[in-house]
């Protein structure tokens, strides 16, 4: 099967592994915690029991250069590397920056066509 894959795309192909997106709210954004270093990911899964390695990527829903500078909490956006760890996510409640965050599923909304407002011809 790979041989196909490698004959029509090249020795550079690569399989992506599956993505489970989460939605953390109220995650304060003026503090510390930065979603691009691991270090402060690894620091999120040891301190709420998490297999190490199981949130693979987080950032900003809105770019910090784009919030108001009175603003103190944010949308983060978390990649989860299992789905079992996603749904352990959303059951239970996570701590960040020493306060309780909620989570619940990324939902994709349905493009909708700016002509005629109308949804699924696009």
């Amino acid at each position: 099967m790979w041989d196909i894959v490698t004959a029509n795309f090249g020795h550079s192909a690569k399989v992506k592994p599956k993505a489970y997106n989460l939605i953390a709210c109220f995650i304060p954004c003026c503090g510390q915690f930065d979603p691009s270093k691991q270090e402060h990911l690894h620091t999120i899964e040891d301190k709420n029991g998490l297999e190490l390695g199981s949130i693979t990527s987080a950032s900003w829903l809105k770019a910090t250069d784009r919030c108001s500078k009175n603003q103190a909490v944010a949308l983060l956006k978390i990649t989860c590397s299992s789905a079992n760890m996603a749904n352990e996510l959303l059951r239970h409640h996570i701590f960040i920056s020493g306060g309780q965050v909620i989570t619940h599923k990324d939902l994709k909304e349905p493009i909708q066509c700016n002509k005629c407002q109308e949804y699924g011809h696009i």
